[in-house]
């Protein structure tokens, strides 16, 4: 009897494993094939073999990497979330895990549902994961839970672009909680980080004219005055130049004189050196997940927009693009050495380096330039026109 027994559950743990083995085999056939037609970028083609396992072959250790290879080629929502999610739960010893949770986290993130984004982003240590948990502590209110995961992620990361984009964050949640002593060495870090800066070093230098405007010493104000001017000579069309005009004439009207910062002076009175991501058009996917997460304001406006217009923003002097940055770098340096004093930069997108002076609101000013540029042997320069695409309402008109 017992030898019967035996039997039978030897036979019945074969059949199991014999079973097992050949769903790992379909499953790892399946797989392949899905891998082959994503890598052609056939997503249908691949998402039918993937979903082919998640449906027929569960238990198949090729599971957890078909559901995270199908959240890439799926496009709704939902789907995309349940597959992440079940993934995260069931699956803690998948090799890319952290991967999945980090996009489990994006995708909240994006969805602006900060509650599960948190949550979620708790769960892991990576450099965006920290990042983006420092930034919707900020953006809920959470200033102190900001500081410590900001703090934490300027010890553990190495990308440059990164650290930027993190102390502003810092920044910004020391400057709410009124915390100005620990802000300043920080301030120092971040204008120093302004070659590597996604906006050419526009925030680190508005919140360092804000650092020394909360001063109520004649110096403070003197040296805020002076930041708040380079800030509108420099950044002529953004919005902080706005309101560091709005400073500038309360100063003017005190008779205060503006007094140079020395240490940040150094680094915005030089032409950069490296390339300057396009603020404008090619805003960098991270920074605009930063804005989404910070404020509604533009999706509202858009939600009452009727009718569009086309509307001039300003005009490009293009001297012309470059593979190469370092000789993108060279024409700035020798066009500068020739006698034009003009905001310089080196623009980076699709793959080419543009070398251009921007802000001319005058057409006329423009070509002026574009005139010089080409006497001096740039021949491929040209003016551009930057333009936008206004919504507004009947009203309006």
């Amino acid at each position: 009897m017992k030898r019967s027994i035996l039997f039978v559950l030897f036979f019945v743990s074969s059949s199991l494993w014999a079973q097992t083995v050949q769903s790992d085999h379909i499953a790892y056939t399946l797989y392949n094939q899905g891998n082959e037609a994503y890598i052609r970028k056939d997503y249908p083609t691949a998402k039918n073999y993937y979903l082919q396992i998640i449906q027929g072959y569960p238990e198949s250790r090729y599971m957890p990497y078909a559901l995270f290879m199908y959240t890439y080629v799926e496009t709704d929502y939902p789907r995309i979330l349940d597959a992440l999610s079940y993934l995260v739960r069931n699956y803690p010893s998948f090799p890319y895990w952290t991967n999945a949770v980090e996009k489990l986290g994006d995708m909240y993130y994006v969805m602006e549902n900060h509650a599960a984004a948190i949550e979620t982003y708790t769960q892991i240590t990576t450099d965006e994961a920290l990042y983006k948990l420092g930034l919707l502590y900020l953006a809920n209110g959470f200033q102190e839970e900001s500081i410590k995961t900001i703090q934490k992620l300027l010890i553990q990361t190495k990308d440059k672009d990164l650290t930027y984009r993190a102390l502003l964050v810092l920044v910004k949640a020391l400057m709410t909680k009124g915390d100005f002593v620990t802000c300043y060495p920080y301030l120092q870090r971040l204008v120093s980080l302004r070659p590597y800066a996604y906006d050419n070093g526009l925030r680190a230098l508005y919140y360092t004219a804000m650092y020394y405007a909360q001063g109520t010493d004649r110096e403070s104000q003197s040296y805020a005055f002076s930041l708040f001017a380079l800030l509108r000579q420099m950044f002529p069309l953004s919005a902080e130049a706005t309101l560091a005009s709005q400073y500038l004439a309360q100063y003017q009207k005190a008779g205060l004189s503006p007094k140079e910062v020395p240490w940040v002076s150094v680094y915005y009175t030089t032409p950069s050196k490296v390339t300057i991501p396009d603020p404008v058009r090619e805003l960098p996917l991270s920074v605009a997940k930063e804005d989404a997460a910070i404020t509604n304001i533009e999706r509202q406006i858009d939600k009452q927009a009727q009718v569009v217009r086309r509307e001039i923003q300003e005009y490009v002097v293009r001297v012309g693009d470059y593979k190469d940055l370092s000789v993108a770098n060279l024409i700035v340096t020798d066009i500068v050495k020739a006698g034009i004093r003009e905001a310089l930069g080196v623009y980076y997108r699709e793959d080419k380096y543009f070398v251009e002076i921007r802000g001319f609101q005058s057409e006329e000013k423009a070509k002026s330039i574009a005139t010089r540029l080409i006497a001096l042997g740039y021949t491929d320069t040209v003016v551009v026109e930057v333009a936008r695409v206004v919504r507004y309402t009947p009203q309006e008109q």
